[in-house]
């Protein structure tokens, strides 16, 4: 998914004005999970990524909302959602 951004200068690389957000768990015997993000410009080139893993009771709490997820993201990275 995609969440645009309010602009973030990026040094070195450039304006990020979208992240790009993709979720993984890791099963019903380990029930952690894992966020992917990229900060990409208005092009779309990746400028910046990372993990950001998910305990037990963020994943018990993401249910099925990309909400929470992206409200996750946003808040650990410290990024503002554009409106």
């Amino acid at each position: 998914m995609n969440t645009q951004i309010q602009p973030l200068e990026i040094p070195l690389k450039g304006t990020a004005t979208q992240i790009f957000i993709r979720t993984s768990t890791d099963g019903i015997y380990n029930p952690t999970g894992m966020i992917y993000w990229q900060a990409l410009s208005e092009e779309g080139k990746e400028l910046a990524s990372g993990n950001i893993p998910l305990t037990v009771e963020e994943v018990e709490a993401w249910g099925d909302s990309m909400e929470y997820i992206e409200n996750l993201v946003l808040d650990r990275l410290n990024l503002t959602k554009k409106q």
